[in-house]
């Protein structure tokens, strides 16, 4: 069965490109098996969007301040300033096509390794 997830996707206006990124990033979820849903918003409404959404993953094309953050594991994740629990990602890669695959295997990654129902 497929791993249900949930993704937050973020830019300036919640608009242009982030349904082009989130429309990419679907398509490689629903490659990988992954049963996905997703939503979007701005960079001012992630704290609340995260919190009501309960994201396993965020993906943003625009800036936020992301931070490093050291799991109880040992592992390290980079999240978004303020919400240490859901690991982000720089989505530009979804707009420019550099880099998308390798940017997809580390979203997968952390999407796999979410205990989130």
């Amino acid at each position: 069965m497929a791993k249900r997830v949930r993704v937050l996707v973020v830019c300036g206006t919640g608009i242009a490109t982030s349904t082009a990124a989130e429309n990419k990033l679907m398509e490689w979820l629903k490659k990988r098996g992954y049963n996905a849903t997703s939503s979007q918003c701005i960079a001012a409404e992630v704290p609340s969007k995260a919190q009501s959404y309960n994201p396993h993953a965020i993906v943003t094309t625009t800036k936020l301040k992301i931070v490093k953050v050291e799991t109880p594991d040992g592992k390290t994740i980079h999240t978004v300033d303020g919400i240490p629990t859901i690991p982000a990602f720089n989505g530009v890669p979804f707009l420019t096509g550099i880099g998308e695959e390798a940017l997809v295997d580390r979203i997968c990654a952390a999407l796999d390794e979410s205990d989130k129902i």
